[in-house]
């Protein structure tokens, strides 16, 4: 599984160097902290870090919308969880018609259908105790067609994946080139007629691609689950199994292995947004029926927020943060961490003391996350939307921790 997302992840910004605990203190200017008067000099920065109890331990322009970014990530997991539950399991539908021997795979949006996944939904149906299958039609209408987000690129990066109701690996594949001769470079996922023709337009050496269009999402995990069934010695054929005609009866619910806990630590972990924008965009399916959409999760975020934060002004248009047009206070920030405090160990462990989630993009350096003071953790939020060196937020973070005597 790690390795699917390591390869996802490392186009990302390298993660800050944190604090490792906090002296409680309480601050309205930045004037009598010499060490913080980098961040206040900053044009486009906030701060801000608070008691368990919500009591303000430093506020700096922390009322200010700004660019998120992956913090947006944040919202996503807490409102997924509680909507669903942390040990909640993603469904595909299997569906048989015993007249043609047709097979239908219905996705409703698991976001984790990685080939190891696909291994295991192979071992189910080799349980039914069928051996042929004249056919298999894939279905993604689950969601609309052509589905997009504001920010979402056209690369073949996989941060630029399409989003699909069905779809493996994160809608991307690794391969290797070397003169002319093409390989998976994952053990567990077989070479594809499409990997082939993505393969075509790449130089010699290792890649990891994504899928230009969702459309191609239910092809290209129809050809991985065939290549598996034919080496679990069961026979697929080429029929056409997408006629209006033939009558698929319910065969089998296939259950991911993953807990969606587990789907949400892996998405930030690695800020992955393939996973935050298939979970966006099942929310909104699951409140006003499929086919997903934008705007029916837009409604969700919408209604969600108002239930429990009443923000008077922000903008999210997404669900991973790719959007430039997102905007978010740190007081909003700080408003959402102190509900996800129940869920704080499904971020990133950055030291010993804190738990936190990074935000970047161009002239964008945001963290935002929870620092370990003995028994209590307290909520933080960091943000920069201005261009700094990397160097920047190490030093803010070192200034910091020496101001409080933590260890550094």
């Amino acid at each position: 599984m790690s390795r699917y997302l390591h390869a996802i992840s490392k186009c990302l910004w390298p993660l800050l160097v944190m604090v490792y605990g906090v002296t409680f203190f309480h601050a309205t200017s930045f004037a009598e902290h010499a060490p913080l008067s980098d961040l206040k000099r900053l044009q486009h920065a906030a701060l801000m870090v608070s008691a368990p109890d919500g009591d303000t331990l430093f506020a700096h322009d922390s009322d200010t919308l700004y660019i998120p970014a992956s913090l947006v990530k944040i919202l996503t997991a807490l409102i997924a969880l509680d909507v669903w539950g942390p040990q909640h399991r993603f469904s595909t539908d299997i569906n048989y018609d015993s007249t043609t021997q047709c097979m239908r795979v219905r996705g409703k949006g698991d976001p984790f259908l990685i080939s190891e996944e696909i291994d295991r939904l192979v071992t189910h149906i080799k349980a039914k105790k069928l051996d042929t299958f004249s056919g298999i039609h894939t279905d993604s209408d689950f969601f609309s067609a052509q589905i997009d987000a504001d920010g979402r690129g056209r690369s073949f990066n996989p941060y630029d994946a399409p989003y699909a109701a069905l779809a493996a690996n994160f809608n991307s594949m690794a391969l290797e080139v070397k003169e002319g001769q093409v390989v998976s470079v994952e053990e567990h996922t077989p070479m594809t007629a499409m990997a082939l023709e993505v393969a075509n337009m790449l130089e010699d050496g290792e890649h990891r691609v994504s899928l230009r269009d969702s459309a191609q999402a239910p092809q290209y995990f129809q050809q991985i689950l065939s290549a598996k069934l034919v080496t679990s010695d069961i026979q697929v054929g080429q029929n056409r199994c997408d006629d209006e005609s033939i009558q698929y009866a319910s065969w089998l619910t296939y259950e991911n292995s993953h807990t969606l806990q587990e789907v949400v630590r892996a998405m930030l972990k690695y800020s992955n947004n393939f996973i935050a924008q298939q979970l966006f965009l099942m929310l909104g399916a699951h409140y006003y029926q499929a086919p997903a959409s934008v705007e029916k999760s837009q409604r969700v975020f919408d209604e969600y927020i108002a239930q429990h934060f009443a923000w008077q002004s922000y903008q999210l248009l997404e669900g991973a943060g790719l959007s430039r047009r997102n905007q978010l206070s740190a007081i909003q920030i700080m408003d959402v961490l102190s509900r996800f405090d129940q869920y704080r160990q499904l971020l990133a462990q950055q030291g010993p003391f804190i738990m936190a989630k990074t935000g970047t993009m161009q002239g964008v350096r945001n963290y935002a996350g929870y620092l370990q003071q003995a028994d209590r953790w307290l909520p933080f939020a960091l943000i920069i939307n201005e261009q700094v060196s990397y160097q920047f937020r190490e030093r803010f973070t070192r200034n910091l921790q020496h101001h409080l005597n933590l260890p550094e």
